[in-house]
This record gives structure tokens, C-alpha cells and sequence, in this order.
């Protein structure tokens, strides 16, 4: 049963696999075949981007060898991908159980011998498995774009030591809007919150090359301990990725926990209902 409801969960997002995976495979291909032009001029344009305001690291992240693999694809690719993808594994994450109790079917769902438990993992690995199907296939059209490049010659592995910590990255705000998604009243106000917290680490950790004053700040922040393209020539740091590692564990944890116990709605978003003073005076007045 659960791996019907795994294949389900896929089969839902496979519009989203396809449209971010082909966007993701085509953008590293488009941008590697302009490589080779960029490395033969990469003093001259190091000294150029000297020249910039340091508050452009904001959106674009420290900009530095932008005519070596490392910082090519720090600035093109790796720097934006948390904050990118991490649109979409918010989204999803905060509909992958909610979803079916907004749309008035999770009653339906679980009045079969199905339990929560297994609704819930099912969903929750369909929603990972779409992340790592999204990276996988651009992680497949880096590998193929570097035939386009006689400069660019990353390994395998080296990719692949890149795009893990990025996986750890967006997994971590999957599980955050899962967690908000049982905290909140509905999916939308999950994944605004998901949404806030994540654009908030990212320029925290980008304004912090800015001002060091921020650096502390910014420590708070997942992404500041995101390797970007760093991790294609340097061994990665595991102490930060473990801790991120369980973090996404715990999150999981406690949307299963919450779940478990929450009462479930018929269809539609709950809100959270205010009681003002000056609502209640007026209805006593009605009522005279």
C-alpha cells in the first residue's frame, strides 16, 4: 500500500519533475557552452568584478575566478540553486499531506485499511524522491554539457560531492514547510511561512560578505553552511551537513507526531479565528 501511495505521490508531481528538471538540465548546458570564452579572459574580468559594489554578493553571492570551473559555476549555478529549488521544495512540501485534505479526499483515503502512517511516509518520500529526480537530471545535463567545454573538465564525482550538499539544502526546507504544513491552519500560510524563512536565510547568509557584523546572524541561516561550488575541489565538511541531516529527520519527526494526532478536516483551509472586542460588542448589539 505504501508504495502505491509513493507512485501516486510521483505520478502527481510529475508536471513538476519535468518542468524544473528540464529548466535546471537546459540551464547548465546553456551556460557551460559560454565557458570557454570566459576562462580565456579571466584576469580581465576578475579585475572587472573587483570594480563592482560588494552589495551585489546580495543576490549573486561572492563573486570571485569567474573564469575557473569553481567560481563559474558558484555564480551561474550552485549560489542560486538553495533559494531556487528551495521555491519548489517548500511548495511541495507544504501540500504533501495536506494537500489531500484541502482537496476532501484524505478522509476518503484513510477510511481504506490504510493508516496514517503509511499515507504520511508515502507522501513524504514521494515529495523527497521528486527533489533527488530534479537533481539527478540536472546533475545529467552538467556531466553532458562539459563536452561542449575543452576547459571545463570536472569528474563525476566531483559533481556529485557538489550536488549532495545542495540536496541536503533543499530537503531541510521540504521537511520546515512539512512541519509548518501540521503546525498552521492550511497549505498556503505553510508555505508563505516556509517561503519567508527561506528567502531570510539566503540574503541573511548573502548580506553577511557584505557586513561582517551580520556574520552572527547569518550562523543561524542553513545556507551559511551550504558549500556552493566550493565543494567541487574541497572534501566536504560533514560535522555541518550532519547536523542539517538530522535537523530535516527531526522536522520529519514532528509533522509525523502532529499528524498522528490532529484532527482532520472535511476539504478546504482552517484560519485561524480572532476574537476581536469590537466584533463581540456589535453582535450584542444586533441581538437587542
Amino acid at each position: 500500500m505504501m508504495l502505491a501511495i509513493l507512485f501516486h505521490t510521483l505520478r502527481r508531481l510529475r508536471g513538476a519533475i519535468l518542468g524544473w528538471g528540464l529548466s535546471l538540465t537546459l540551464m547548465p548546458i546553456l551556460s557551460i557552452s559560454l565557458f570557454d570564452t570566459l576562462a580565456s579572459q579571466g584576469e580581465n574580468l576578475d579585475k572587472l568584478m573587483a570594480t563592482y559594489p560588494p552589495e551585489m554578493t546580495i543576490v549573486f553571492g561572492k563573486i570571485s575566478g569567474i573564469g575557473t570551473p569553481v567560481g563559474f559555476l558558484g555564480l551561474e549555478f550552485f549560489g542560486l540553486m538553495p533559494f531556487l529549488l528551495g521555491i519548489f521544495a517548500v511548495i511541495a512540501g507544504a501540500g504533501a499531506v495536506i494537500a489531500d485534505e484541502e482537496a476532501g479526499i484524505l478522509d476518503l483515503l484513510l477510511a481504506n485499511p490504510l493508516s496514517r502512517t503509511t499515507l504520511f511516509v508515502g507522501r513524504t518520500l514521494g515529495v523527497f524522491l521528486a527533489l533527488a529526480a530534479i537533481l539527478g537530471m540536472s546533475l545529467l545535463g552538467m556531466t553532458l554539457a562539459q563536452t561542449l567545454s575543452q576547459e571545463m573538465n570536472l569528474t563525476f564525482g566531483q559533481l556529485l560531492r557538489a550536488f549532495f550538499p545542495l540536496y541536503v539544502q533543499v530537503s531541510l526546507f521540504t521537511a520546515l514547510a512539512l512541519a509548518l504544513s501540521m503546525l498552521l491552519p492550511g497549505r498556503s500560510l505553510a508555505a508563505m511561512t516556509g517561503g519567508l524563512i527561506l528567502a531570510a536565510s539566503y540574503f541573511a547568509n548573502s548580506m553577511a560578505d557584505v557586513n561582517a557584523s551580520l556574520e552572527s546572524v547569518a550562523k543561524l541561516s542553513p545556507i551559511y553552511y551550504y558549500p556552493s561550488s566550493q565543494a567541487l575541489v574541497e572534501k566536504l565538511d560533514w560535522t555541518p551537513l550532519s547536523i542539517l541531516i538530522a535537523l530535516t529527520i527531526a522536522l520529519v519527526g514532528l509533522a509525523w507526531w502532529r499528524f498522528q494526532r490532529r484532527d482532520l478536516r472535511v476539504s478546504g483551509e482552517s484560519l485561524w479565528r480572532l476574537r476581536l472586542p469590537f466584533r463581540g460588542a456589535k453582535a450584542n448589539e444586533g441581538g437587542l
